[in-house]
């Protein structure tokens, strides 16, 4: 079984799409798998379509999730902030899981999906326990299907601090605990001084890598910059696989100036930092390709 594929090798796992299907890949499966059968593993194909076109939606709620993030916290409220930041890099996580082509799915029960001739388009399509679906396992097989690139030269600053989890603990534990928690201390909005509240504000208009707030305020802030670096490590990916595939290029082509459009369009009132750094992915870019020792 293959473990780790290089980003060659996926590309050519998704030489033959174009990324358009109205076929999700949810509907794709329930309807071609054995349902009946009592072997707990079967071998399917042609599903990369389907896995592409499961990316392109995860990457548009990832970031409508961290525009709405951005909103909420340029009116103060960092915990109900948080909460939001998280659901957009859980949503990046499981594109980049699809995209590493190892990733769970729920049907009538939980299936593991793995690649295991990526030359065939042949994916291992296993039944797993319930906890595999848990947002938990979710972000341990990010971790681990990137894990190569702890050990070495990762490709930009975005993937150096996109692979590594969460630096003030469980992005899902302390979602949890933030909102489901009875403490002023994580919810402090009506509560506080006018002043401390319109500080935090400014704090908030600033890239998180510059700005000074303190816990529990700067979990949102640190949690938004690490999903705004899982949706460029998304944007590299598709872009190689568009440096790649032609046919895939004119689909992800209409995809970028379409998201582009609406963003500028709809998202006036965010920061500009965040408009800018999303925007500036919305542009087909010719790649000095990485070496193919390179995997994910």
């Amino acid at each position: 079984m293959i473990t780790h594929l290089t980003l060659d090798e996926i590309a050519y796992s998704f030489k033959n799409c174009t990324g358009e299907t109205s076929v999700p890949l949810k509907e794709y499966l329930s309807n071609n798998i054995l349902k009946d059968s009592d072997d707990d593993t079967y071998v399917i194909s042609n599903l990369s379509n389907h896995i592409l076109n499961d990316i392109t939606i995860l990457l548009r709620k990832s970031i409508t999730n961290i525009l709405a993030a951005d909103s909420i916290l340029l009116t103060g409220s960092s915990s109900w902030g948080f909460v939001t930041t998280y659901y957009s890099n859980f949503f990046a996580v499981q594109a980049l899981n699809r995209l590493s082509l190892n990733f769970n799915i729920h049907l009538n029960q939980y299936y593991n999906i793995k690649i295991s001739n990526y030359t065939k388009g042949d994916f291992q399509f296993k039944k797993v326990s319930a906890s595999s679906g848990s947002h938990q396992n979710q972000f341990d097989k990010f971790y681990n299907n990137f894990s190569i690139y702890k050990n070495i030269k990762s490709i930009n600053r975005s993937w150096n601090i996109g692979i590594r989890g969460f630096k003030d603990g469980s992005e899902t534990m302390l979602r949890n605990l933030i909102n489901y928690s009875i403490s002023n201390y994580y919810y402090d909005e009506l509560i506080c001084d006018i002043p401390t509240y319109k500080k935090r504000i400014k704090e908030f208009e600033k890239d998180p890598i510059i700005s000074k707030l303190e816990k529990p305020y700067k979990f949102s802030h640190s949690n938004l910059e690490l999903a705004l670096c899982r949706i460029e490590m998304i944007f590299y990916i598709l872009n190689y696989l568009a440096n790649k595939n032609i046919y895939y290029r004119s689909y992800y082509n209409k995809f970028l100036s379409g998201l582009k459009q609406n963003i500028q369009s709809k998202f006036n009132n965010n920061s500009n930092y965040l408009v800018e750094r999303i925007i500036n992915n919305c542009t087909y870019k010719d790649l000095e390709i990485v070496d193919e020792s390179v995997t994910i």
